[in-house]
């Protein structure tokens, strides 16, 4: 494959990234909290697009024989790590949403115990008491 190419198709598929999460932000479809982190990944795409020989001396440090290979390594471990991330505020957004759902239901209770006393009624004995 000719090297101008193959560094044309990098720039382009890395400056489509670069337009996509900015309109990703702009739409606010991507919340402040992330938008940095994708911000930062699409500009060091950016930035290997233009500069192959920097991916192959890292890859050299590393150890590793074939320069893609290391950035395939180092997009994927930032990638597992972004996926960890997701999954704990996952958790945490899904508990949160059982408290309050039980929240909710203490107050429905109570909002129907008050206006059956504003209405005249006897309130209804609840089976927790």
């Amino acid at each position: 494959m000719n090297f101008l190419l193959l560094k044309a198709s990098t720039f382009l598929l890395s400056a489509i990234l670069f337009v996509w999460i900015f309109s990703l932000i702009r739409r606010r479809m991507l919340i402040e909290e992330y938008s940095f982190l994708w911000i930062l990944i699409a500009a060091v795409f950016l930035v290997l697009s233009f500069f192959h020989p920097l991916i192959d001396r890292v890859a050299y440090w590393l150890g590793i024989d074939y320069g893609p290979s290391a950035l395939f390594l180092f997009f994927n471990v930032v990638t597992l790590f972004i996926l960890i991330h997701v999954s704990i505020q996952l958790s945490d957004y899904k508990s949160k949403k059982r408290i309050l759902a039980q929240e909710i239901a203490l107050l429905k209770d109570r909002v129907e115990e008050l206006s059956q006393q504003v209405k005249g009624e006897k309130p209804r004995q609840s089976s927790n008491e």
